[in-house]
């Protein structure tokens, strides 16, 4: 996986005709080992996560002496149960066991949270599911003294009732918490924001 961050407002020395600013790219590999039975379903992987700024960001910040290097190795293992046709709750503690030396990272982790799903509805002429849902995904990382980290989502969900399962999804959501993004994992951060997402 590769995420990116741009900014497009507030830049520094911006030329007329730059529009925005790269802030940072973070990618993501990771080797997940799934398995599932009944109502529970389990995932371990190991993973792997690297942070780069992007060179607009370190020209107009002149962050270029205080460049650190966000990389590390790490592994989890998840555990979720299914309460019931609308319910499923999830736990996972993790290992963070190699960082960079530049960025350390304390070792210990732990990911939870749920799912609901409500007032679903079939449409049988279109072979559609849709569901509104709610969302809650918490974590407390060791390196940021057990803090809370809290992201909520609202939506509705389409998906197939039989065949390949890709869903569809417009939510809002809220993040109150630290940085998703590497560089500025420590640093504390909110915001709101409205989502479309087709996957899997």
């Amino acid at each position: 996986g590769i995420w990116s961050v741009f900014n497009y407002t507030n830049i520094p020395h911006r030329p007329r005709h730059e529009t925005c600013e790269l802030v940072n790219t973070d990618y993501l590999v990771g080797i997940p080992l799934t398995y599932g039975f009944d109502n529970w379903s389990f995932r371990y992987r190991v993973y792997h996560i690297s942070s780069h700024l992007g060179d607009e960001f370190l020209c107009n910040h002149r962050y270029c002496s205080k460049r650190k290097n966000p990389s590390m190795e790490a592994t989890d293992l998840f555990t979720s149960y299914q309460f019931s046709s609308h319910l499923r709750g999830y736990f996972g503690p993790g290992v963070v066991f190699h960082s960079d030396p530049s960025f350390k990272i304390k070792p210990l982790y732990v990911q939870y949270g749920m799912e609901l799903r409500i007032l679903g509805t079939k449409s049988s002429y279109h072979g559609l599911y849709g569901t509104p849902f709610f969302a809650m995904h918490l974590e407390n990382w060791q390196q940021r003294d057990w803090d809370l980290d809290l992201t909520m989502k609202l939506g509705y969900e389409i998906s197939k009732l039989q065949g390949i399962g890709r869903k569809m999804r417009v939510y809002i959501d809220y993040h109150h918490g630290y940085s998703y993004e590497g560089q500025f994992f420590n640093e504390r951060t909110q915001y709101g924001e409205f989502g479309f997402s087709w996957g899997f």
